[in-house]
């Protein structure tokens, strides 16, 4: 999860100029309390974003003109701050379950598909070798015999293709 904290001035109440923008992998309430600690102004999450160690890399990156010290995780406090989203950042949105095991099959179907073909292709260079030869020597039989054999094993790796894929076909 990825936050923003910005401090309050105890006495006067008045929103402090500085915010740290951090990530943490325990609850948001529980960094907070650890970050208090020793902080004069009474600390306060203003944002929280869920995401990973790369957003907060990022979020870092975009604010670096408003960064007190390139090593901190503290900025002056900058409006944009609030409304930017992890889109802007170039980070896309998170999957659902159902558009990864979506993205999972076709990557399989995919991955079947080639091996289909590069099979298919083998096959074929194979055979185109074979007509070479047979029509070297002048061997029409045997050419003949070789044209009927190609054509019906490509029906037959066309029908198997599209009998084992059938969301796509040849």
């Amino acid at each position: 999860m990825v936050y923003i904290i910005q401090g309050v001035d105890r006495i006067t109440g008045e929103l402090g100029k500085y915010v740290k923008i951090g990530y943490t992998s325990q609850d948001v309430s529980d960094r907070l309390n650890q970050l208090q600690t020793g902080n004069p102004d009474r600390l306060s999450v203003i944002r929280t974003m869920g995401g990973e160690m790369t957003l907060e890399s990022r979020m870092h990156s975009y604010f670096s003109a408003d960064r007190l010290d390139p090593k901190s995780e503290w900025f002056v406090f900058n409006e944009e701050m609030l409304t930017i989203s992890p889109i802007d950042l170039g980070i896309s949105p998170p999957m659902t379950k159902e558009e990864r095991e979506a993205m999972i099959r076709k990557n399989k179907e995919d991955k079947r598909r080639r091996a289909f073909m590069e099979t298919q292709k083998q096959d074929s260079t194979e055979i185109a070798s074979k007509r070479r030869s047979a029509s070297n020597h002048n061997d029409t039989k045997r050419l003949k015999y070789i044209t009927k054999t190609t054509t019906t094993v490509t029906e037959t790796w066309t029908e198997e293709y599209n009998t084992s894929n059938p969301t796509q076909s040849l």
